[in-house]
């Protein structure tokens, strides 16, 4: 896990990945211990009013893409 992961963990802080485009990208976030994230590979850009209250934010959607 790295360090930035256990910090945010430590304080009860969530860190958020940015820009996740690939299934290699979503793998190392969910090593290291990120537990959410945006980006291409797990949503397009849409303007508020199309998206859902549950796509707005998913913990589980990093941690989705990897089967975990």
């Amino acid at each position: 896990m790295s360090g930035l992961a256990s910090i945010c963990r430590g304080l009860n802080v969530t860190l958020v990945a940015e820009g996740i485009e690939t299934e290699e990208m979503a793998s190392a976030c969910v090593d290291i211990g990120v537990t959410i994230g945006q980006g291409f590979l797990l949503g397009r850009p849409s303007p508020l009013a199309e998206l859902e209250v549950d796509q707005i934010r998913r913990p589980e959607a990093i941690a989705r893409v990897k089967g975990s």
